[in-house]
């Protein structure tokens, strides 16, 4: 690991309520977020927070087989069926079931309430390193 994604690794790790955060906080603009997995078509609710509070639309990936269906489109760009990666998503792929939009009240108040967050833990990091 480079230096750099060990510093926004733990961001990722600990749930944070922006995971993203530190991506953004170092000039990597994320377009889009693409979700897949169970929680994703589960939970409408869960998936519908994480919108608000990332401020971006998700995109839930309709395959329920994404990675395997990733990891045929590189394999088929290895084996020159495709000439780039883009070609085969375009060929190959199956879309989204689903978009989470988010409310722009709600990600303003996720906004102010990450900045209080980040506020408390830096008096929280003070006072604990004293003891």
């Amino acid at each position: 690991m480079t230096p750099r994604v060990q510093h926004r690794a733990p961001s990722t790790q600990t749930g944070g309520p922006w995971p993203c955060a530190k991506f953004m906080e170092e000039g990597i603009e994320i377009k889009e977020v693409i979700a897949l997995g169970g929680i994703v078509r589960k939970n409408d609710f869960v998936m519908q927070v994480l919108a608000d509070v990332l401020a971006m639309p998700i995109k839930v990936a309709a395959s329920d087989q994404t990675c395997a269906l990733g990891a045929a489109m590189f394999g088929a760009v290895a084996a020159g069926l495709y000439p780039t990666v883009e070609a085969a998503q375009e060929k190959m792929g199956c879309g989204f079931a689903k978009t989470y939009t988010p409310d722009p009240e709600n990600a303003a108040r996720y906004r102010e309430l990450y900045r209080d967050y980040l506020a408390l833990g830096r008096v929280l990091e003070d006072y604990l390193r004293k003891m």
